[in-house]
């Protein structure tokens, strides 16, 4: 469904912050903040092994498989409940998609979440688009990006915190 999105998204030559259901986004924070680079979000410094967040999401039991990864891969940067991608990254990861086999696995009810799938793919591309790394963690469970602008994942504890603080409006 995310790669439909992005092919619709591509129509009206856009840029797109995509964020998950469990993410709140300070308003007025996004109306000023300047998105001069190709991916923004989170960049993983190292592997990711044995992937299991968001297993207790997971309805349908096809899915419950945890994946590890090859602790040689250094793809994993676009997590973190949101990132940013330019006209440029879209257009390279709706070029490659299908070119991605956890993508196929993923259709397969085997493995794959789209974040992955979207490090992967432009991963290669490094050297050729702007990345930012503006994500860092608040706490042990509690992750920001575009500088405090995005909080995921927001519980309801954790959003009571986040509503107490001055000027911030957000959206669910």
């Amino acid at each position: 469904k995310v790669i439909e999105a992005f092919k619709y998204i591509k129509q009206f030559k856009r840029s797109i912050l995509k964020i998950d259901d469990d993410t709140f986004l300070d308003i007025n924070k996004f109306k000023k903040f300047d998105f001069n680079f190709d991916y923004g979000g989170f960049v993983n410094v190292g592997p990711k092994t044995n992937y299991v967040y968001h297993q207790d999401k997971i309805t349908d039991k096809r899915f419950l498989t945890p994946i590890n990864d090859n602790p040689n891969f250094y793809y994993d940067f676009a997590l973190g409940g949101g990132y940013f991608l330019s006209k440029k990254a879209l257009n390279i990861i709706l070029k490659n998609y299908k070119k991605n086999s956890e993508y196929y696995n993923h259709l397969q009810f085997k493995k794959g979440r789209e974040d992955r799938i979207v490090g992967q793919i432009l991963y290669p591309f490094c050297c050729r688009i702007v990345v930012k790394n503006n994500g860092f963690w608040i706490d042990e469970e509690l992750f920001s990006a575009f500088d405090s602008m995005l909080y995921h994942p927001v519980t309801e504890d954790k959003y009571s915190l986040l509503l107490r603080k001055k000027n911030i409006n957000f959206y669910v």
